[in-house]
């Protein structure tokens, strides 16, 4: 590690990523939160991603004072993309089935007229519905998978001409078309992409296993 000055000449600190460490040149200027960001980047710059930090032990989150002058030890953990997506299309499964009833309650209270209920389950659907788009988008960029060739691509644009038409059915307060499009539209297309879901995690864990045969 190179030291700048005689304050930074005061931190050994080891820095490892997934048990292994890191050779890492702490800068003047660095923070806890810089040095963080810095081997986020290195991680994804290596086609993983940062899902555990500890510092001395402890969670990040739990820490009070976040001073590095009396850190030892930064233990980063991470998992390639594909196993976090191997773990999220194992959620969707079972968060499609909850959509698809939350869809239904929404058009009830739509017929209902409560309009609180009615914004906090509309919230509520998008975020899910743009959790399910931001997933499968996401797989495209990290595996070689091609929508097309699996027969999926026409499934995928539906769904986001579908998510579209929800946003604007919001925008012009048309209660009428979001209640059509929650009823009859969002039941057929999530159970579609759960159709391929199969699929589409059997390619991504044959993939993950070509690559850590390799490592």
């Amino acid at each position: 590690m190179v030291f700048e000055n005689e304050k930074m000449k005061e931190i050994k600190m080891n820095i490892y990523i997934d048990n292994s460490k890191l050779d890492f040149q702490i800068e003047i200027d660095d923070t806890l939160d810089t040095i963080v960001k810095s081997v986020e980047e290195f991680a994804k710059n290596n086609g993983r991603v940062v899902v555990e930090v500890k510092v001395d032990g402890k969670d990040l989150g739990e820490l009070e004072n976040k001073g590095i002058a009396t850190i030892e030890d930064i233990e980063f953990f991470t998992k390639s993309g594909r196993i976090i997506a191997l773990e999220a299309i194992q959620e969707m499964n079972a968060y499609i089935e909850r959509l698809k009833n939350g869809s239904k309650q929404l058009v009830d209270e739509i017929n209902n007229g409560d309009g609180g209920k009615i914004s906090q389950m509309t919230l509520d659907a998008i975020d899910g519905l743009e959790w399910i788009y931001n997933i499968l988008y996401s797989i495209e960029n990290i595996s070689t998978i091609n929508y097309t060739e699996i027969g999926f691509q026409k499934t995928f644009d539906k769904y986001q001409d579908i998510i579209r038409d929800i946003l604007e059915s919001l925008e012009d307060k048309d209660e009428m078309l979001l209640a059509d499009l929650m009823e009859y539209e969002i039941p057929d297309i999530v159970e579609e992409i759960k159709e391929f879901l199969p699929k589409i995690y059997e390619f991504l864990l044959e993939e993950e296993k070509r690559e850590c045969s390799n490592c």
